[in-house]
């Protein structure tokens, strides 16, 4: 709703947070457009969820890249636009679902193999 309350006219949300697939189709599209609609305001919806690695000093926010999509082919382009200013490479896939589910996984894929390494330490290696 706070969003909603600052947009202005011909503007793009992009969503970075890590969500369940559905996030900006199902929730935040239509609280904002529900908000906006009889300002007569063209928004535009798109997700470039966060690929930070903390502590990682060889892939930082440039070379790492950056997975977006969007609800329009308007949004996609609006967000590769913005994104090329600082990321190195862009990836477009065919939904902001595929995105969001994308970003899920890679934070799946990190937590399992912390809490293997976590799991290892604990195993004593003698009798």
């Amino acid at each position: 709703q706070l969003v909603a309350n600052s947009v202005g006219k011909d503007c793009l949300i992009i969503s970075e947070s890590t969500s369940y697939p559905g996030t900006l189709r199902e929730i935040i599209a239509p609280i904002v457009q529900k908000a906006t609609n009889a300002k007569g305001l063209r928004i535009e919806f798109s997700v470039a969820p966060e690929r930070i690695d903390p502590g990682n000093e060889k892939w930082d926010i440039a070379n790492t890249p950056r997975i977006i999509s969007g609800l329009s082919s308007e949004a996609i382009q609006k967000t590769k636009q913005l994104y090329g200013t600082f990321c190195s490479e862009i990836i477009s896939v065919e939904s902001a679902e595929i995105a969001e589910m994308a970003k899920l996984l890679e934070n799946s894929y990190r937590l399992i193999n912390i809490s293997f390494i976590n799991l290892l330490e604990n195993i004593p290696l003698t009798n």
